[in-house]
């Protein structure tokens, strides 16, 4: 509405010369209506649900990238410390239940996990720098 009202005052030679002066006036209002409407319109609004899916996607591609180069590193590491870290991280097994299946003591389990776990936060972070 201001910028109608500037364009008047700018355009107020044009509408001296007219007696009803409030139906020009009304009709320059409709008319800048309309031009901002198409200008503002132009461009296809996204909505929060499409932008949601869109992160989603993101989240989705980059969880997919970093599960891949951790798989790489845990099949770089020693059988004993693979073994002990999928089956823990991986499979979700405990470590009573770990320490049953490969019939070896849960502390040598423990230093298994923990070396592997080690190992692959290094690989990590020399990757990411």
């Amino acid at each position: 509405m201001q910028d109608t009202l500037l364009y008047i005052l700018e355009n107020r030679d044009k509408f001296m010369s007219l007696d009803p002066v409030k139906p020009w006036m009304m009709r320059c209002l409709y008319h800048r209506f309309v031009d901002n409407y198409r200008r503002y319109n132009r461009y296809e609004t996204i909505s929060e649900a499409h932008l949601k899916s869109l992160k989603t996607q993101e989240d989705l591609t980059e969880t997919a990238f970093f599960s891949a180069q951790i798989r790489t590193f845990i099949g770089l590491l020693k059988p004993a410390q693979r073994t002990a870290v999928t089956l823990f991280d991986i499979e979700g097994y405990t470590i009573s239940e770990i320490s049953r299946i490969l019939e070896i003591p849960e502390s040598t389990v423990k230093s298994h996990l923990a070396r592997g776990r080690k190992i692959i936060k290094e690989k990590i972070r020399v990757q990411l720098f």
